[in-house]
């Protein structure tokens, strides 16, 4: 799929929000969304006929694919933190 067909494809789904959107202020907005993916199509197809090798989407990583955990992959500070010795003979008893 070229660029274009994704910026498309994008539009179409930004669209299918608009009809179902309540709201006039959101309607607009989605609307003014997708006309801007459309704009993006047209760059799209315009730049590939031109040559360009630019492609600032192929450069950024997926985050649906990205299946890694951030939070599970970080060191905890507190649980890795040693906990103090209670010494039980010096200890005050009540």
């Amino acid at each position: 799929m070229t660029r274009a067909e994704q910026y498309r494809n994008l539009a179409n789904e930004v669209r299918s929000r608009v009809a179902r959107e309540k709201s006039p202020v959101l309607k607009a907005e989605w609307e003014n969304l997708a006309k801007t993916y459309t704009c993006l199509a047209e760059q799209a197809e315009q730049n590939g006929s031109a040559g360009t090798t630019y492609d600032p989407i192929a450069d950024t990583p997926d985050p649906i694919a990205d299946t890694t955990d951030p939070i599970a992959d970080t060191p905890d500070p507190i649980a890795d933190t040693p906990k103090p010795a209670i010494d039980t003979k010096t200890r005050a008893r009540h």
